[in-house]
Formats: structure tokens, sequence, C-alpha cells
């Protein structure tokens, strides 16, 4: 790949680890990283990944050798222009300046920096590419710039050398001559912006109240347009006091277009309103009756699409584990409830329930003899039996509680049909089992009386 210049990601930077390279990771939640000899590269590539829309990415290649470099232009409203230490990332010095190039941004304070956060304004950033020291030749800078960034400027490459002004947005690949080692930027990148466009993506899944919120010196009068995908108008107004904000718009990709005349016109450009996925609160439990005489141990599947979980086990404890198990003291009916939620927290929530039976012991009741034709189930107000028998005589039911105490037991006569045992309103709200006895053989079936 040596010259060729366009392939720079292959040449400057890959999502691929090499060897001797380090670095930090930051677990801002609670992720599962995991990373194989598969993503290890064998070559001196540098390291870099991310699918982030506000930044840009540059690269520096020649054709002298398969040496490249990289930096980061990351835009933002909290950065500045100088040297932020929490977050820009100083330019180290190659292992190998004679071959290898350098490519780098200088703050107005005088710093170094390869990955380089600014402002979301106008602003005028030196560039430093410069080759190896006997590596001089014909050197190819890259831009890698995703509509999203600086939504609204012009932005333009400098060449203090020859004079020459490249339109970035036009067009994203410069091509120079070098046969000097000085350290000098001999680039600026030169950013203008007549306004700044903010987007603020969709709370949740499935919510329609994303915004667009323009603001700048000197657009009032000025006529902003907001068309959707279809190309229909969604929004036409002009700002008042120098800002206008776009509301109530659903997740989509949108063009914004205005007849405001300044230092930068860049006609029309697109945003994209984006929406989170979607938060789904979804568990099983291993077993829904857990026995006390076996440890009285709850364990649950966590089938939920969430980043945040909230557990209540319904006996006054919680956890917040991705997929806890809990131990139960006393017998009863509890209801396990799950609250998930994203990255927004409480804003974004499902909740799920189900219901948990403990007991001290198993009942022998609980054993199934026979083949499954006999249904127990709740029904307008009664708990009912449907059946699909042949011709028996001496069936018996019989009503139990979770406790083992008896509520009734009747002997029926029936070859088939439907049995009303008992009204829902005559017993306690609770977990029941019907026991059905024919000829010697039982069957229990659990049910839920609300």
């Amino acid at each position: 790949m040596m010259g060729d210049a366009t392939h720079w990601f292959s040449v400057a930077a890959t999502q691929f680890i090499p060897h001797t390279q380090g670095f930090w990771v930051r677990s801002t939640g609670l992720p599962t990283l995991a990373i194989t000899e598969s993503d290890k590269n064998t070559t001196d590539q540098a390291f870099y990944k991310s699918s982030s829309t506000n930044l840009m990415r540059i690269g520096l290649a020649g054709n002298v050798n398969t040496f490249g470099d990289a930096a980061v232009l990351i835009e933002g409203n909290n950065y500045t222009v100088d040297y932020d230490a929490e977050v820009d990332v100083q330019k180290f010095t190659t292992l190998d300046p004679d071959n290898a190039p350098s490519l780098y941004t200088v703050t107005p304070d005088g710093h170094d920096v390869c990955f380089n956060k600014i402002p979301s304004a106008s602003v005028s950033i030196p560039l430093v590419a410069k080759a190896g020291t006997i590596a001089q030749g014909d050197y190819t800078l890259n831009f890698d710039i995703p509509s999203e960034f600086m939504l609204g400027a012009c932005m333009t490459l400098e060449d203090l050398h020859t004079g020459n002004t490249v339109d970035l947005r036009a067009d994203t690949s410069y091509t120079y001559a070098t046969s000097d080692t000085t350290t000098l930027p001999r680039f600026i990148i030169h950013i203008v912006k007549d306004f700044n466009t903010q987007v603020g993506d969709l709370t949740c899944f499935g919510t329609s109240d994303g915004t667009v919120t323009i603001d700048g010196t000197g657009i009032s009068g000025s006529v902003f347009e907001l068309l959707d995908g279809a190309g229909n108008v969604v929004f036409s107004g002009y700002p008042v006091n120098d800002s206008i904000e776009i509301a109530n718009l659903p997740f989509g990709n949108y063009d914004v277009t205005t007849n405001h005349v300044g230092v930068c016109s860049i006609g029309n450009f697109s945003v994209s309103v984006n929406e989170p996925a979607q938060v789904i609160a979804n568990f099983d439990l291993v077993e829904d009756t857990v026995y006390l005489s076996q440890g009285g141990l709850l364990e649950v599947s966590n089938l939920s699409s969430g980043t945040n979980y909230a557990w209540d086990f319904g006996d006054g404890n919680t956890s917040i584990e991705e997929t806890p198990t809990h131990v139960y003291t006393a017998p009863g009916v509890y209801q396990v409830m799950l609250s998930a939620d994203n990255d927004n927290v409480g804003q974004c929530t499902e909740v799920t329930s189900r219901n948990v039976v403990v007991m001290n012991e198993p009942l022998s009741i609980l054993a199934m003899q026979w083949e499954d034709n006999a249904n127990a189930f709740v029904n307008n107000g009664k708990v009912v039996v449907d059946f699909d028998l042949e011709d028996h005589s001496n069936l018996e039911i019989s009503l139990v509680d979770v406790n083992g105490k008896l509520i009734l037991s009747k002997e029926y006569a029936i070859s088939n049909g439907r049995i009303d045992l008992v009204n829902t309103d005559e017993v306690a709200s609770g977990v029941y089992f019907v026991n059905i006895t024919i000829e010697g053989k039982r069957k229990s079936q659990k049910l839920f009386v609300d």
C-alpha cells in the first residue's frame, strides 16, 4: 500500500490493536469487554476506532514508505480552544522520527495534541504535518468529516507554504510535496460558522421530543426551514433575538434551508434526530415456586433490553444487579418486580413483574401421574376445570391453598365439559392447587386467584 494515501485508514489507523501499544478503557456503566487474539495486529499501525459523528479524523501518508499518522478534532459545547487537560491528548514523539511522519494540531497556549477537543464555534487550528527526516516526498492529508460535524460551518484547509486553500466540504484530500523538516505548522484548518446548530435527540424510543436549535449573531429576519426525508416542509419561521428552536420532532433525517447570507454560506445542510434503543423489561423465573427447606433461593433470567435495572423482590429487599439471586426467609406469595431503563435514568423506564410462591417444603400433591387432558383456570370470577375424558364415575376434585389447607373436596361423575368449583370472591387471593384424582391417579395444577 506504499504511496496509496487514499487508504489512510489502513496506513495510519485501524480498529486493530498492534503490539507494544497500551491504553486505558473507562467504563461508564456495566458493560462486558472482551478482547481476543483476533483483535491484535502484527503491524505498527495506530489503533483508533469510534462511531461518533462529532469528530473529524485526519490521516497523513506518503509515497516514501508505509508509515502514517493520524489526528482527531472533536467538537463540543464545553471545550475550549486551549489545551483541556482532562480531555485533550498530547502528541508523543514517534519511535522512528527518521522514517515516520508526524501529524498533530497546536493549541493557542502551545500544546501539541493528537486528540483535540474544540468548541462548536468559529475557530482556526494550526496543523503540523511533517515527514520523517529522511523520508521527504509527496504526502497526502485525508479528512474524514461526518455531515454532523460542525453543522452549518464552512471548513477550509490553508497551505501556508503555497497559499493554496481547499474547501474541505467539497474535497477531503490534499497532496503536497515536502522537502524540509521544520516543526512549524504548515497548515491551518479554518472553521467558520455564521450560526450554531444543535440537535436534541429523542429522550426515549418512540417519542417525538427531538429539537433543532439555531442561534447566531445577525440571523434575525432570515427564514429557516426544516424539511423531512421526503422533502416536506415541517417547519418554517424566523429567529427571535437571533435564536430559533424547532421542537416536537420525531426520529429521522432532516434538511435545514435558509436564505441567510453571511461570511459562510454553504446552502442546505442535513441534521439527524437520533432515537435511543427501546427499553424492554422482561424476565423469567428459573422456578416459580421456591422451598425454604431447599434454601429459599430465587434465580431469575433477565431477558430485558436496557442499561440499568432495579429489582424489588416483594419482601422489602431490592437489587440493582443485572441478574441477581435472592433468598427468601418466610413462606408466602411475593411479587418480583423489575424496572429497566437506559442511560437517561428515570425517563425511559419499563416495568414488569412475576409472582413467586415461597413454601416451607414441597407438597406431595404436586406429582403429576397422568396425561394433561384436564385444565384448571380462573374464568369470569370462578375457578373452573375443563375436561376431555372418557366416562368416569369416581372422579374427585379438591382445592388446596399454598400451606396445604383443604378448601373444598367433591366427587363428580363426568365424561367431559366444565365444572365450576368455587367463586373467586369466596376464597382469599393467593396461590392454590387444584388436585384431580381419577382411579387412584392424581394430577395437580397451580393457579393464582387475584
